[in-house]
């Protein structure tokens, strides 16, 4: 899910989510089956310099009971 918010013509802030849902149900791994619900959530924000484009992201993540977060340039 994104959701996009112009504020002008080359600027915009934006939300983002997204999850799954899996089970590992392989030969190799009968009696270790994995499943899981990962999902991850993040806001940015994007907007036009004298030299150029300019974006930064943070994100949130979640996995086997872990977090992580991620932030670009």
């Amino acid at each position: 899910m994104n959701i996009v918010f112009l504020f002008e013509q080359n600027s915009a802030f934006l939300l983002f989510a997204d999850g799954a849902w899996y089970e590992n149900m392989s030969y190799n791994n009968l009696n270790k089956q994995k499943q899981d619900t990962p999902y991850s959530v993040g806001a940015g924000v994007l907007f036009q310099t004298k030299l150029g484009m300019f974006q930064l992201n943070y994100a949130v993540g979640h996995q086997y009971n872990n977090f992580g977060v991620v932030n670009t340039f």
